[in-house]
């Protein structure tokens, strides 16, 4: 698997970790590895989903410079939303795949496949066996995994265009007019907290994928086990 989008985008994630804060951050981006970790892989796809449908997807014009990077922004968000919600759908009807690769995440691929034999080795019936459902799982997956390091690519590259735009914070976009009227400081705050937050639910939801993804490859390098 191509390790070049994930570190793009922990370079980005640093970048960004320099934002002035609004105030306005959203819990999925707030939460930590190990609280990730924790949670039900469908509860924590669904909260994702959630908030990113919260944050919305309409932009509201506040000023050019800001506006080109807010859309900019909004469309690879957008992008995002709609292959996680492919992902979701696909995540429904297999959540005792989804939920076995999360468990077996940390592991190597010997440790990988000894947990699929050991998970078959209970099995009643063929059916019950994790491997063919693994690679049911793969197949269905196959164009949202491709994509979805399409967007690593470009989600990462938002983020830095974004704090290079931010480096000056919101105050920067404030003419002699629009500072004396709160009606637009209020609505160029929302925007610049807006933004913000697409950029990391993008990057949450593009991570999630992402991991699993990452426990399917190590999968299809088995010997033993055919995916």
């Amino acid at each position: 698997m191509k390790k070049l989008p994930l570190v793009l985008a922990m370079t980005a994630a640093l970048a960004l970790g320099g934002c002035v804060s609004t105030g306005d951050e959203s819990a999925a981006a707030e939460l930590s590895n190990e609280q990730i970790a924790t949670m039900d892989r469908f509860e924590y796809t669904e909260m994702v989903r959630a908030e990113m449908e919260a944050v919305g997807f309409e932009v509201t014009p506040v000023h050019s410079v800001l506006d080109r990077g807010t859309e900019s922004v909004n469309e690879v968000f957008k992008h995002q939303y709609e292959l996680m919600s492919e992902y979701r759908t696909i995540a429904e009807n297999h959540r005792d795949v989804q939920s076995f690769l999360h468990a077996n995440k940390d592991k190597d691929a010997a440790g990988l496949e000894a947990a699929i034999l050991a998970f078959d080795a209970q099995a009643k019936t063929q059916e019950e066996k994790i491997a063919p459902r693994l690679a049911a799982y793969e197949a269905a997956n196959d164009k949202i995994f491709a994509k979805n390091v399409e967007l690593a690519i470009e989600i990462a590259e938002q983020a830095y265009v974004l704090s290079q735009l931010m480096s000056g914070g919101y105050s920067q976009f404030l003419t002699a007019e629009t500072a004396t009227s709160f009606t637009k400081v209020g609505a160029i705050k929302t925007e610049w907290s807006n933004i913000q937050t697409r950029v990391d639910l993008a990057q949450k939801a593009n991570e999630l994928i992402e991991q699993d993804q990452a426990v399917v490859e190590i999968a299809k390098q088995m010997q033993t086990i055919k995916l």
